[in-house]
């Protein structure tokens, strides 16, 4: 009578369980809670004040909102928007709060920038972003939205200045232009005169910020071109020390033939002689990098000087516009009280 180990071993078209790869007990148990919980998930989808949304992706970085986050994130940004008639909405990689705002507040207009082409079913609604290529952004988009609202894929600093650039290139800028004159229009001089004034300012303003460029650039230069000096100073004495460790064996060599050897002393002075020639030649190639070395320092603490007098140029035309403009203030006091008293 055959053991039942051997009925199993010889029992044909059974693999064995061993060569399976199998989950540990703990494993299987979470991946069994991640299924349910999916499932209820995606019944519960469906139910009265949800919505529907694709399933998340986790390869894409996907983790939508809970109902209760983005009802009131949606509420926040109807109220903001309430506060800005015609104001448009954009919603940068937050699917959930696109979907949750159409359905509470269908008449904000809102845009959805997702790379997930699955969001291509909201229509015209939606337009694909990839956080890697900010630039790329249709020109009707471009600082059209009072109301930009994003959540990064990824907390990398990569990721979080690409998306932040993003949005300053889709953000409403105001015209903070002349509109119209408050009090009594002043005469027209003194319009020309705050105009001029002002036009003086906007040029030495951008006269200082192109030196400052300026001297940015040149101070990059000598730096790139200290850091080539110390580069070539560091070969030149890792040369030199090469050749001293080869002039000191060539020395000792010498000693060692001319005991062993019996060699003649004046061929030993010759050879001495040359060694010390050549390293009198190194030395003086030390000593004219050295120096080249002192004048980029000089250089570089004019530099520094002169930026510090750049800085007190600007600081001291700063306070003159300033006394200019409370000298055109107290001018224009005197003309209030003047005009009053001619009123009078």
């Amino acid at each position: 009578m055959a053991s039942g180990v051997e009925e199993e071993r010889v029992r044909p078209g059974v693999e064995d369980d061993d060569e399976r790869p199998q989950l540990s007990a703990a494993a299987a148990m979470a991946l069994r809670e991640f299924l349910e919980q999916r499932v209820e998930g995606e019944k519960g989808e469906g139910d009265e004040g949800g919505v529907e949304l694709v399933a998340e992706d986790w390869r894409l970085s996907q983790f939508w909102y809970d109902e209760r986050t983005a009802r009131e994130l949606a509420e926040e940004v109807a109220r903001l928007a309430s506060g800005l008639p015609g104001a448009a909405v954009a919603c940068v990689a937050c699917p959930t709060l696109y979907a949750y705002l159409k359905k509470s507040s269908p008449d904000v207009p809102a845009q959805l920038l997702e790379y997930d082409e699955r969001f291509g079913q909201y229509g015209g609604d939606f337009t694909f972003y990839d956080y890697n290529q900010p630039e790329e952004l249709p020109p009707a988009m471009k600082h059209a939205y009072r109301i930009v609202v994003a959540d990064p894929p990824y907390l990398s600093q990569e990721c979080l200045e690409k998306v932040a650039k993003r949005v300053n290139s889709m953000q409403y800028i105001e015209n903070c232009g002349f509109h119209s004159w408050l009090d009594d229009e002043w005469p027209q001089p003194m319009k020309n005169t705050l105009l001029k004034l002002w036009g003086m300012y906007h040029d030495m303003h951008n006269a200082l910020l192109d030196e400052k460029i300026e001297n940015g650039k040149l101070v990059k230069d000598l730096n790139e071109e200290r850091i080539k000096v110390e580069r070539k100073y560091s070969s030149l004495m890792a040369d030199v020390s090469k050749f001293m460790n080869y002039t000191e064996r060539q020395v000792m060599q010498a000693n060692y033939d001319k005991i062993m050897n019996g060699s003649e002393e004046e061929k030993l002075r010759e050879i001495r002689t040359k060694l010390e020639n050549e390293l009198m030649k190194a030395n003086d190639k030390v000593a004219m990098l050295k120096e080249g070395k002192i004048a980029d320092d000089r250089k570089m603490k004019l530099m520094e000087e002169e930026t510090l007098l750049l800085k007190d140029e600007k600081k001291k035309l700063e306070y003159q516009l300033f006394d200019q403009f409370k000298l055109n203030s107290a001018r224009n006091d005197k003309l209030v009280k003047i005009k009053q008293i001619c009123e009078q």
